[in-house]
């Protein structure tokens, strides 16, 4: 995935950050830096916000395709609405599945 925000939307962070990662990659290896990867999860994270799949510092653009995913959207809700398990189940269904739907 890929994300693109104009030049004169990026904040001087992002290029900071940017050029850090460009420095520390091995161009002969595929492996970053452990000092690297925060870094990408920042800016993943960022992209994340961005792209409005976070409500309430929470991954909401999820769909249930396991158990640990069933659970883990269950919680969310329930913690963003204050809403009973059994009506977070009937409105995960309704909702077929997607979490962000119902945010």
């Amino acid at each position: 995935m890929q994300v693109n925000w104009p030049p004169h939307e990026r904040p001087a962070l992002f290029e900071q950050l940017k050029s850090l990662i460009t420095e520390k990659r091995n161009p002969h290896s595929m492996e970053i830096d452990t000092d690297t990867k925060p870094i990408l999860n920042m800016i993943s994270t960022a992209a994340m916000i961005r792209l409005g799949k976070v409500y309430q510092n929470k991954m909401v653009d999820l769909k249930l395709t396991n158990r640990k995913l069933v659970e883990r959207s269950r919680s969310i809700v329930m913690i963003a609405t204050d809403a009973h398990y059994e009506t977070v189940g009937t409105a995960l269904n309704a909702a077929n599945g997607y979490v962000k739907r119902l945010s």
